[in-house]
């Protein structure tokens, strides 16, 4: 039972894997098609920019699901998986800020990716790296009408830049804890909100859970085992409210159907998956 149902789970993160990447298409085009309408030169860079905010997010999180799949199509031997827990974590975290982004209005998308952006590349400057330096100049000229209109405190200087210069200002993503919060998964997910209730305790607690594990904490040794069905169900789960969180937020709902037939299939999965995991005995 154990490898066929791998095998059918695998084949579910392969299904959401081909939907994150045409949503991936679809952003691209969405960005395409509205350049054509007629806007304040202003307005164009802020929705430029919120759109390509959106799918790096959305890139980054597709390629790491793409690369975790690809372990599990290969069979790579069940305690490799250990090694892996840290990308799920990755993925927790990409969700976190995709979610707290895509509930903000356009000019706060706007201030977190410049602040993020500026920022990056201030801590880059560990040598004082000329090319890095330039970088910062250059994009600090290309948001600068959107920096004084909306009189931002970010500094022009890229030795005055600081995390606590954007926390101060709430120029920052806030801690993943604060970032999911129930209202938002449940808003932006509905559809797997049927199968799977968000709770912001569950996703933190797995979320910290994770670094307490890859870390070696000798308190939760007892688990050592099971870190393949974390890495399935993790991907599931988050993959799956990324999708949705796209297709409602950015997509128009254009995506719909294609996922509610995805939620199906994992449905169908869901007691076999469940058996598997109690059956598993942890390695002491």
């Amino acid at each position: 039972m154990e490898d066929e149902t791998v095998k059918s789970l695998a084949s579910l993160i392969k299904e959401i894997k081909g939907i994150l990447k045409s949503e991936i298409s679809m952003i691209n085009d969405k960005g395409y098609s509205l350049k054509e309408k007629e806007e304040e030169p202003i307005e164009e860079q802020i929705r430029t920019n919120n759109l390509l905010t959106t799918r790096s997010f959305l890139e980054l999180f597709e390629k790491i699901v793409g690369f975790l799949y690809k372990k599990l199509d290969e069979n790579s031997p069940d305690e490799d998986f250990f090694f892996f827990l840290p990308l799920i974590r990755s993925l927790i975290e990409i969700y976190a800020c995709l979610l707290y982004f895509c509930f903000q209005d356009k000019n706060k998308k706007m201030i977190l990716s410049i602040s993020d952006t500026l920022y990056t590349l201030s801590v880059c400057n560990t040598g004082r790296t000329e090319g890095i330096i330039d970088g910062y100049n250059k994009n600090y000229a290309y948001f600068k009408d959107f920096i004084i209109k909306e009189r931002l405190l970010i500094p022009e200087d890229i030795n005055k830049m600081s995390k606590k210069l954007l926390e101060r200002n709430h120029y920052n993503y806030p801690p993943v804890n604060q970032m999911l919060k129930e209202e938002w998964i449940s808003q932006s997910s509905p559809q797997f909100t049927s199968v799977n209730k968000p709770s912001v305790g569950n996703h933190y607690i797995i979320y910290r859970h994770l670094s307490n594990y890859v870390h070696g904490n000798i308190l939760i040794k007892e688990h050592y085992g099971t870190e393949k069905m974390w890495v399935i169900s993790e991907i599931l789960m988050i993959s799956t409210r990324v999708a949705e969180l796209i297709n409602i937020k950015i997509l128009d709902s254009s995506k719909t159907r294609e996922i509610a037939e995805h939620i199906k299939n994992v449905r169908k999965n869901i007691s076999d998956f469940k058996e598997l995991w109690q059956n598993i005995k942890p390695k002491k």
